[in-house]
């Protein structure tokens, strides 16, 4: 997990953490296949029963979430 740090640190740091604590894992519309099938093939590696949702966009342009 990548976190952002107070004044005159870094940009960024990655906080530990064990793999069950993720839960969930949302993933944006526009992601391409190969890019979505190597985040799924590690969410899973690290918490096989974690729950992944896919953005879609409607035909209003209303964003929303299906299971994967």
């Amino acid at each position: 997990m990548v976190i952002h740090l107070g004044q005159d640190e870094p940009e960024w740091d990655t906080l530990r953490y064990h793999p069950e604590e993720v839960t969930e894992l949302y993933l944006g519309s526009a992601m391409n296949q190969q890019d979505r099938a190597d985040i799924l093939a590690t969410a899973k590696a690290l918490n096989p029963n974690i729950k992944v949702f896919q953005a879609k966009r409607n035909a209003k342009g209303v964003i929303a979430f299906d299971v994967v």
